[in-house]
């Protein structure tokens, strides 16, 4: 099944059928590079080259679809480029998987695939994650030598805490041992595992041997905390009158309004620019987001917040922060101790955004609509809220019921039945 030689393309490496026995694609364009293709079906990225000792060698780039036709071609380009500097890549490969570091690996990791595939917010937890609790235990370690046992005991540090651990960058650290972080413990696994798994990729360890494989999580409850009308004409009020003793900042009063007009996330919120701000339509263009470019209409109240706020000269931001041209950053501090102040417990302000959908589901409103307005792309998202339908469906059940009762009974003369009927009771 030896075929002539071409450019290899995403058609080309898709269509290459598998046969009785593995066969090679060679590329035409760049000398080395080509494609196998396994009896399974199995098709790898292949570079063939001569060392500078003139030993025929070849390397494996990667497994197709999980390294694309043009990453393939710009890994074996670099390949290429290394032996006309006489470096030997299967030698140099060598050497990388016996003495890169965790450490190393997480360099890597950051600047070769988060820096590209992920948000900047994203890439500022996997940095702070890797910081605070996968180098402190793990990063002189070597990244083929890492084992399932060692992942399950970093697991349990983060998860049961006490653990002093030194940050000779922060001048603040007092040296107090860690608070028990489950959550965090997973997040921190969840991590490590993609790490590892790109260490396979790029050739840092063993195919299949992922240490991270079988370590069980620790449970995670879903959050349900919702605002009732009351907490949030307490909320409303508290803001008025820090606002008026100079306790809180009018900016600040002003974002947290528009998170519970809109049910936007905080991120969106702060980060708002003018430009995206639709006032002739109502709605909010926002160019990025969790996910993606996304337009939201929103309502009369929130529209008035946006306009109530005077554009600061050379910032494109609605929400100004303290830094020249930056956004208003890190509200949750002023938001905690306005919970304290109405003596709100365990409420986040991502509860907002579950609040906003709350009173969506009690206005009888489709869940398709509500996700429509959350900005959610996939259905499953809002279903979380679909238990809340029982309440207005149950109002609605009584009151139905009530006119059946008085129309059939209407001797009894019973005052809550007609109560009911007119949604009074």
């Amino acid at each position: 099944m030896r075929q002539a030689q071409q450019k290899l393309t995403k058609t080309i490496v898709v269509e290459a059928a598998a046969g009785a026995k593995d066969y090679m694609l060679w590329d035409s364009e760049l000398a080395g590079f080509g494609l196998r293709v396994w009896p399974s079906g199995k098709k790898t990225f292949i570079y063939k080259y001569r060392s500078n000792t003139n030993r025929q060698r070849k390397m494996t780039i990667g497994a197709f679809p999980a390294i694309s036709v043009d990453q393939a071609r710009r890994r074996a380009r670099e390949l290429a480029a290394d032996i006309i500097k006489g470096i030997d890549p299967q030698q140099k490969k060598d050497t990388e998987r016996r003495y890169l570091s965790v450490a190393d690996l997480g360099k890597r990791y950051l600047s070769d695939y988060a820096a590209i595939h992920k948000k900047p917010s994203s890439v500022m937890r996997d940095e702070n994650l890797m910081r605070m609790h996968v180098l402190p235990f793990m990063g002189s370690m070597k990244v083929a030598e890492v084992t399932n046992d060692d992942v399950y005991r970093l697991h349990q540090r983060v998860t049961v805490g006490g653990v002093k651990i030194h940050q000779a960058k922060r001048k603040d650290y007092n040296g107090k041992p860690t608070k028990p972080q489950p959550i965090t413990a997973n997040r921190v696994i969840a991590l490590l595992s993609k790490m590892m798994n790109l260490a396979e990729q790029w050739g840092l360890r063993s195919q299949n041997t992922n240490p991270c494989k079988h370590i069980k999580r620790n449970k995670e409850n879903k959050r349900e905390r919702y605002l009732t009308p009351n907490e949030l004409a307490t909320v409303s009020s508290a803001m008025r009158n820090m606002v008026a003793e100079g306790r809180l900042d009018k900016t600040i009063e002003q974002s947290i309004l528009l998170l519970i007009f809109t049910g936007c996330r905080v991120s969106e919120i702060l980060n708002l620019r003018w430009d995206e701000v639709d006032f002739d339509n109502a709605r909010l263009n926002f160019k990025d987001s969790k996910t993606g470019a996304k337009s939201i209409p929103i309502g009369a109240p929130a529209l008035q917040i946006i306009a109530d706020i005077k554009p600061t000269p050379d910032n494109d931001f609605v929400f100004v922060g303290r830094k020249e041209g930056a956004s208003l950053t890190f509200i949750r501090k002023a938001w905690q101790r306005i919970c304290t102040e109405t003596g709100l417990k365990d409420v986040r302000l991502h509860d907002l955004r579950h609040t906003f959908a709350s009173f969506g589901v009690s206005a009888n409103m489709s869940l398709p609509i509500i996700g429509k307005l959350l900005g959610h792309t996939q259905a499953v998202t809002t279903q979380r809220y679909a238990h809340m339908m029982d309440d207005p469906q149950r109002a609605a059940a009584d009151r139905i019921t009530a006119h059946l009762a008085i129309a059939m009974k209407q001797s009894t003369g019973d005052d809550k039945l007609v109560r009911l009927a007119r949604g009074q009771a």
